[in-house]
C-alpha cells in the first residue's frame, strides 16, 4: 500500500514514508521515477509467484463492500482468535463515496509480523494465500484475488498510517474528492503492474496525509481512539461477543 492510502500489494510503502517522492515522469527509469524507486526496495520485499500484470478497473462505491469486509473479519477471528489485535477495514473500500479498485482492504494487527508461525498456517487453513513477505509486514489474499489481508504490527507505523488516512478521508469530503480524481487519471494509463499503479499516487497521498496529520493533532485523534467512531474494534472483543451470544440459557 502506499503511504496511508490505497492498500493494494504492494512494495510501494516504505520509500514515501522515508519521504522519497516519484518524479512527475513516473514512469520512466530516471532515479527518483517509480520504478527506480521501486526497485531500490525490491530487495527487501518478496513477492511470491512474481511480479503480476493485473487490470487496474475502479469502480463506484459499492454498499456492499462494509458487509463483505466483516464477513472476513469473522473469518479471520475464527481462525486467528486473540492472536488478532485488531482487524480493520482500511484503503478505499472502507470510504463511504470514493471509486476503488473492488478488492476489500484489511489490516490486520499482531504481535510481530515477521513471527509467521504465530498465524500465518491458520491462515492459510482459512484460505489465504501469502503473496507479499517484507519486514514487519506481510499480505496474504483470497483465492479470488478480492481480499487483500495486511499483516503488521500492533501499535506499528503502518497501522496509524493507514486508519488516520481512512478516517481523514471519511471525515474531509475535499480531500477525498481530490483523491478519488487522482485515482481515476491515474488508472487510465498503462502500468506494468499493480505496485506501480500504486507508487504513482503518492504524492497526493503524502499531501493528504500531511493534512491528515494536522487534523490528528488538532482533534487529538489516536489509533485507540477511533476504534470508539464506527469500525475497527478489537477481535478479542468480537469473540467475547460471540461467546456470550452462544452461552446456553
Amino acid at each position: 500500500m502506499s503511504v496511508g492510502g490505497s492498500a493494494s500489494e504492494t512494495i510501494a510503502t516504505e520509500p514515501w514514508a522515508a519521504g522519497r517522492q516519484p518524479d512527475r515522469d513516473s514512469s520512466s527509469d530516471s532515479p527518483g521515477s517509480v520504478r527506480a524507486i521501486l526497485g531500490s526496495v525490491s530487495d527487501e520485499v518478496e513477492l511470491i509467484g512474481g511480479r503480476e500484470k493485473r487490470e487496474i478497473r475502479l469502480v463506484a462505491y459499492d454498499p456492499s463492500w462494509p458487509v463483505r469486509f466483516e464477513q472476513e473479519r469473522a473469518r479471520i477471528v475464527e481462525a486467528l482468535g486473540p492472536i488478532a489485535q485488531r482487524i480493520d477495514h482500511v484503503g478505499s473500500t472502507a470510504v463511504r463515496g470514493l471509486c476503488a479498485k473492488p478488492i476489500i482492504d484489511i489490516d490486520l494487527s499482531v504481535e510481530d509480523p515477521d513471527v509467521e508461525a504465530a498465524y500465518l498456517p491458520a491462515l492459510k487453513r482459512a484460505g489465504y494465500l501469502l503473496r507479499v513477505r517484507s519486514p514487519g509486514h506481510r499480505m496474504v489474499r483470497s483465492a479470488g484475488l478480492d481480499v487483500h489481508v495486511h499483516v503488521c504490527g500492533a501499535g506499528s507505523p503502518w497501522e496509524r498510517r493507514h486508519l488516520l488516512f481512512r478516517d481523514w478521508l471519511r471525515t474531509d469530503a475535499t480531500d477525498r474528492a481530490r483523491y478519488g480524481q487522482v485515482k481515476q487519471a491515474v488508472a487510465e494509463r498503462e502500468w506494468a503492474d499493480m505496485n506501480e499503479y500504486a507508487a504513482a499516487k503518492n504524492q497526493v497521498i503524502q499531501e493528504i496525509t500531511e493534512r491528515a496529520e494536522r487534523w490528528a493533532r488538532s482533534t487529538s485523534w489516536s489509533v485507540d481512539r477511533q476504534a470508539l467512531w464506527r469500525q475497527g474494534g478489537n477481535a478479542q472483543s468480537h469473540i467475547q461477543r460471540r461467546q456470550r451470544t452462544s452461552r446456553p440459557r
